[in-house]
């Protein structure tokens, strides 16, 4: 009996080795996994009921930058299953705030933090909103705040400059976008003068102006584009009144914005100017007129985040994406655009994937005629978001003019 039971014993023993050996290695990985989420509790994928909360600064149907957004919601909406809350045209403080004079900063002062947190209350509590977008930087406070008080939600911010755990900032190189655009409106015009309405003085709308501006100059540099200030984002009759007055002072024939509205192709377009928008593309709506646009393409940058949510790859990251990417550029030229540009737009874009060049490489030049980035430097992200405070040489106009 002894030899036997030895016999069972020693079998026991090499049958237990191979399951021992696989327990080891199944707790091995358990282990792993357990640190790596303990390490980032936002790597597991959203699952259930997916609601997407979206905050707007201005009207969804404005025909420019808040229609363009939510477009690309409506794709998630349709091809992802998830649910969509909006809330546009949010109110601020005060809109004379939104008409500060000789302030770089814009409308940083006008918006109510407090109504937007208790919008952004709403959007979490009573319509369980897991993810939140804010489409505009006027909200970037809010959402700040409303990240450090809901930890279990994912925010992005857009032109944010933070970021953490549960809250990403996005946004896009699209000055380039512009530089295209200014080709076009380079070869395009005829009288050599260009208008350009923006909103407000900030490093943000210099910045697109000042590249718009370059490509103008890189195919015409007799051109000369005047810049005047709306200082409002969606007062449609104050920013028609700015693009009116620009063209009776001037013999504009190409017209351009970067104002969430279309207020200003409206003003052209009835005058028979030729029109270059933003955000969106218009040919149908101004078949006579319509160049090209500066666009974007939201769907495609909204998908990439919510499968990263999804699946479980979500990061706390700033986001700035380039014109190789494809989540914004330039539309298609229409057949009112002069033969031969096409080219030139197109040889452009190769120098951006290329990887090589910028729109803000130097030699660049003021508005004084002073080199302010010389022929082998480039100004920083950071000195572009942040202290962007000249034009470069073609531009008529200030950054402080009151317009």
């Amino acid at each position: 009996m002894s030899g036997v039971s030895m016999e069972v014993a020693v079998m026991n023993r090499d049958l237990i080795k191979p399951f021992a050996v696989a327990l080891l290695l199944l707790m091995g990985v358990a282990g792993y996994f357990c640190i790596k989420f303990a390490s980032n509790p936002f790597a597991a994928a959203v699952t259930g009921d997916i609601r997407i909360g979206v905050l707007f600064n201005g009207k969804l149907n404005d025909g420019g930058w808040n229609e363009a957004q939510r477009i690309g919601f409506e794709y998630l909406k349709k091809n992802m299953n998830v649910q969509v809350v909006y809330r546009d045209s949010l109110p601020h403080i005060d809109d004379a705030n939104m008409r500060v004079e000789n302030d770089m900063r814009g409308d940083a002062s006008g918006i109510d933090e407090e109504t937007a947190m208790h919008i952004i209350d709403q959007l979490v509590r009573s319509d369980r909103a897991t993810i939140v977008f804010s489409t505009s930087d006027v909200y970037a406070s809010a959402i700040e705040k409303a990240a450090r008080k809901y930890s279990n939600v994912k925010f992005f911010q857009l032109r944010g400059e933070k970021a953490r755990d549960n809250l990403a900032a996005y946004y896009a190189r699209m000055y380039q976008a512009c530089y295209l655009s200014g080709i076009v409106a380079g070869r395009q015009t005829v009288t050599g003068h260009i208008g350009y309405v923006s909103g407000f003085p900030k490093p943000e709308s210099v910045k697109v102006i000042n590249a718009f501006t370059l490509g103008v100059q890189s195919v015409n540099p007799q051109a000369v584009v005047h810049v005047r200030w709306s200082r409002t984002y969606n007062d449609e009759a104050r920013e028609r009144e700015v693009a009116d007055r620009l063209m009776d002072q001037f013999p504009v024939d190409v017209m351009t914005t970067n104002l969430d509205t279309i207020s200003v192709l409206k003003a052209a377009d009835a005058r028979g100017v030729k029109i270059i928008g933003c955000n969106m593309e218009h040919k149908d709506m101004f078949p006579n007129t319509f160049l090209t646009a500066s666009v974007w393409y939201w769907d495609k940058f909204y998908e990439a985040r919510m499968h990263e949510c999804l699946e479980g790859r979500f990061r706390g990251t700033m986001y700035y994406a380039d014109i190789s990417e494809g989540f914004f550029g330039l539309a298609e030229l229409s057949p009112l655009v002069v033969p031969g540009t096409a080219a030139l737009v197109e040889a452009a874009m190769a120098r951006f994937r290329s990887g090589k060049w910028d729109v803000f490489y130097g030699p660049i030049y003021d508005q004084q005629g002073v080199l302010r980035v010389a022929g082998d430097e480039n100004i920083s992200d950071e000195e572009m978001s942040r202290q962007f405070d000249w034009l470069v040489r073609g531009v008529e106009g200030s950054c402080r003019d009151a317009s």
